[in-house]
């Protein structure tokens, strides 16, 4: 008897392998990348120089500008002589208008320090009340007849005397402030300060009876360059 033969199982079937490739062209997005870089660069390189020219700028005016307010002050306040009442007005605007050109020749400075990172503060032990008063003291002598004609109420939260701050730079904030605010308040209208304690923080408060803003243009306050009109 013939042995039996076994013939071998077939293999399984196995599925066909499918690949699937995806290609991309990263060539013009590497490009756009590249433009950007460049534009980046450029973008600082030009903030650089703009800072430059502005504190050369005012540099350059504070010289002619300290002249001015030094000798028109001399003759406002009469002491190269007698001046008629015409001289007198005429002096006292020049004397003005230099004084209150070399403030913004010193914000302008102060803003290229503190965009360059040039701008230091010098912390010490400050009086609330004497920063207010002196705040608002500078702003009346500036508004002249205006600052007089105002009532000026100035509220201090007990148990608020002394802060730890730059005396020079929150005297600045509070002159600005409070100049706006008599600005635009008609005479016997009020223009108060307000300190208070806010969480852990202390809080400077300038309001006043004036115009005001309007409701529409308020979302531009905090916009550089932005103008709108006074109702």
């Amino acid at each position: 008897m013939a042995p039996e033969t076994c013939e071998p199982e077939s293999p399984v079937s196995q599925p066909p392998l499918l690949w699937l490739v995806l290609a991309a062209d990263i060539t013009e997005q590497q490009r756009l990348c590249q433009e950007l870089a460049l534009k980046n660069a450029d973008l600082a390189q030009l903030n650089r120089l703009k800072d430059e020219f502005l504190s050369c700028i005012s540099h350059e005016l504070k010289s002619p500008l300290t002249a001015v307010v030094g000798l028109s002050s001399l003759l406002k306040e009469q002491k190269l002589g007698e001046l008629n009442q015409r001289q007198a007005h005429y002096a006292n605007l020049i004397y003005n208008s230099g004084h209150q050109l070399m403030t913004l020749v010193n914000d302008l400075l102060d803003l290229t320090r503190l965009e360059t990172g040039q701008l230091k503060l010098s912390l010490e032990p400050v009086s609330i009340a004497s920063v207010c008063d002196r705040a608002y003291k500078i702003v009346q002598d500036k508004q002249g007849k205006l600052g007089e004609c105002l009532e000026f109420k100035r509220e201090i939260e007990p148990g608020l005397d002394i802060l730890v701050a730059d005396e020079l730079r929150l005297r600045q904030m509070l002159v600005h402030l409070l100049d706006n605010a008599c600005k635009f308040t008609p005479e016997g209208g009020k223009v108060g300060l307000r300190v208070t304690r806010w969480e852990n923080w202390i809080a400077f408060a300038v309001w006043d009876t004036g115009i005001g803003i309007p409701a529409e243009s308020q979302p531009l306050i905090f916009k550089n360059f932005s103008n709108w009109k006074i109702p």
